[in-house]
């Protein structure tokens, strides 16, 4: 099952490392004690993350970003376990879980949408491509946000991301993605390039 761990934010990538370091550690530990049918503690960490373009030292050159700032995904099928083995070596990064101590796994549509755009191996969201019609009203035309527009609540022009609000992880939470927003639907080239 999927869950999510928090983390600090900026630390995401790190943090990732210092889990697979502490089950590691872990299995090493209590090697002997072990079945050897059981399943792993973990089965994967990863920080899903989007693709989009900075500007530096006056060009545009592609970098990716954190997704979700401050949280990692963690794939296990042992999850008191691992936030056992997180208590014990982590104090910056925790499964998270409501007040019960219960941990929320990811519903499968959260899975699906997470799965779906990242691409295997890379865990990145590759940049979506949109225009702004009348009324500034976004229509992605392009991408993984196709059909998403409704998550979208801001749009930085410059930086070329989108700042998205969602339900996700049982609570509502802002990202960003990347999105290059092409041209406003109706003017001119000219006009365009006048932006």
């Amino acid at each position: 099952m999927w869950y999510v761990a928090q983390t600090l934010t900026g630390h995401e990538e790190a943090a990732r490392e210092a889990v697979i370091q502490a089950v590691e550690l872990e299995r090493r530990i209590h090697e002997g004690a072990q079945d050897g049918a059981e399943k792993p503690v973990l089965e994967t960490c990863f920080v899903p993350r989007y693709s989009t373009v900075r500007k530096r030292e006056g060009e545009w050159v592609p970098v990716t970003e954190p997704l979700f700032p401050g949280y990692l995904i963690v794939v296990t099928d042992r999850v008191e376990d691992l936030a056992t083995c997180l208590r014990r070596h982590l104090r910056s990064t925790r499964i998270i879980g409501k007040r019960s101590r219960a941990f929320i796994p990811l519903e499968a549509d959260e899975i699906v949408w997470i799965d779906a755009f990242t691409h295997t191996g890379t865990d990145v969201i590759e940049i979506s491509t949109g225009i702004v019609s009348k009324g500034d009203v976004v229509e992605v035309v392009e991408g993984p946000l196709v059909g998403h527009e409704g998550w979208i609540k801001d749009i930085n022009h410059r930086k070329k991301v989108a700042y998205l609000e969602m339900e996700a992880f049982g609570r509502k939470i802002q990202a960003e993605v990347g999105l290059r927003v092409t041209r406003k639907r109706g003017k001119s080239p000219r006009e365009n390039e006048a932006r």
